[in-house]
């Protein structure tokens, strides 16, 4: 899961049978999704839907560091989800909490102690919850949802600061 390339790092061309999301949080890579080439750098993510072609490799110069999830996703009613609604690339920076996120999951999986499978799973779906909702922030530009993120703090907490307006 949490990939630090080495400069021979490559993938070399193949068909995928499960979704593949990879968020790069350092260096470069250079992808082939589906025959387009797409450039990567820190804070992008990249999606592939199951039965897509894919290649990559790593920028000598600047090497690429990424976390990388191969998945299914079913429908609530049972069969598999042929794609999801992500593009193939886009930057979505370093949300709160993906990163600590993804360090989380890539330890229970390493480690594999009782239980680990059912809190991977549920590590995982944090994670994809976060995903999604950040590439829906960043399709959108951003700064609606960061400007709506206060509100909920205001609404709950309207007087935890002193009021700056005295009384008349």
């Amino acid at each position: 899961i949490d990939r630090a390339c080495s400069p021979e790092w490559r993938i070399g061309f193949q068909t995928t049978s499960r979704h593949n999301l990879t968020w790069v949080v350092a260096g470069r890579g250079i992808f082939q999704y589906n025959g387009e080439r797409l450039e990567a750098r820190a804070g992008d993510l990249l999606y592939l839907p199951p039965l897509s072609t894919r290649q990559a490799v790593t920028d000598g110069d600047d090497l690429m560091r990424c976390y990388a999830c191969d998945f299914r996703c079913r429908s609530l009613d049972g069969p598999d989800l042929p794609r999801l609604p992500l593009a193939a690339q886009r930057r979505i920076g370093f949300p709160d909490g993906l990163l600590e996120g993804y360090r989380r999951l890539n330890r229970v999986w390493l480690e594999k102690r009782e239980g680990w499978a059912l809190e991977a799973r549920g590590l995982f779906c944090q994670i994809l919850s976060i995903l999604l909702s950040a590439s829906r922030a960043a399709e959108r530009g951003g700064e609606r949802e960061k400007r709506l993120a206060l509100v909920p703090d205001y609404l709950f907490h309207p007087y935890a600061e002193p009021d700056p307006v005295p009384p008349p």
